[in-house]
């Protein structure tokens, strides 16, 4: 898992013996907001990163068959992150690794 922290610092780290599946659920958690989505992170460190220009679209994620809500936001025809509802029953704010992160294949124009 590669966490990005700050501008400049990059922390690489393997957990071996961790019960982490990298789904990003602390990236959502996270209250000082230290911990971002690369695209986020990216996009904010070339000055791209617009919010109040994003739309919010809510939908259900074609995953898996358990129905989670997802929020799309989208800056420029482009999904640059997924969330969801944190006062949704079913997630509670939370997603799998395929909810959070399997957006691209959308976007892919090949």
């Amino acid at each position: 898992m590669t966490l990005r922290k700050g501008i400049l610092s990059t922390i690489f780290c393997r957990a071996p013996d961790s019960a982490c599946v990298f789904c990003g659920n602390c990236i959502e958690v996270c209250p000082t907001g230290a911990l971002s989505f690369s695209t986020e992170f990216d996009m904010r460190a070339a000055g791209t990163w617009d919010e109040p220009a994003q739309t919010r679209t809510t939908a259900v994620c074609a995953s898996c068959g358990v129905g989670c809500n997802v929020a799309l936001h989208v800056q420029e025809n482009e999904i640059v992150k997924v969330t969801s509802p944190h006062d949704n029953p079913v997630t509670h704010g939370n997603l799998c690794i395929k909810g959070r992160f399997g957006f691209q294949h959308v976007q892919n124009r090949d």
